[in-house]
């Protein structure tokens, strides 16, 4: 399911999700993970600033339609999605960098549902809480971000899966 809501990324319960809830908080970055000095990426460093020490990120490897994430610490099941919406941070997003970054987040979330071991009875779920990615700073229209993410992240998959994606008005 997907659903546009009037409200931050940052507003939800961290109670709310365990081992097998999981919720992705959505980071739209420049592939310069040293420069994260605008927008949301610089919100994203202040309210998490020991997921975001440099050390902690050394080995990340962050390219377009390449996201990785960053667990939490102190609130298990939540998780930050560092997702490459532009190469450098003075450079508009393109199109194509957020659809080959969102599909990598859809094969990050498959691969994770399908290699976590669990009985018959314990259901994943994932909620995705992104921005409008690439349309900010980026500079791009939300009606074709909006397009893109509703065919990557297709009923049939979110069904599948049991994911929600929240788009929020950060």
């Amino acid at each position: 399911m997907i659903e546009v809501v009037k409200e931050s990324i940052f507003d939800y319960n961290p109670g709310d999700y365990t081992w097998n809830k999981y919720l992705l908080l959505v980071d739209p970055i420049n592939c310069n993970l040293n420069v994260m000095g605008k927008g949301l990426a610089l919100e994203f460093k202040k309210r998490y600033p020991k997921e975001f020490k440099k050390e902690n990120l050394k080995d990340t490897d962050v390219g377009i339609g390449n996201v990785n994430m960053i667990n939490v610490k102190g609130e298990p099941g939540v998780n930050i999605i560092l997702f490459p919406t532009k190469i450098h941070w003075s450079n508009p997003s393109k199109y194509w960098y957020i659809s080959a970054s969102l599909a990598s987040l859809r094969a990050y979330i498959q691969d994770w549902a399908w290699s976590t071991e669990r009985s018959a009875e314990e259901e994943l779920s994932f909620t995705i809480r992104m921005p409008k990615v690439g349309c900010g700073l980026g500079g791009l229209d939300f009606k074709e971000v909006y397009e893109m993410i509703k065919v990557i992240f297709n009923e049939d998959f979110c069904w599948m899966l049991n994911v929600t994606v929240k788009v929020c008005d950060v």
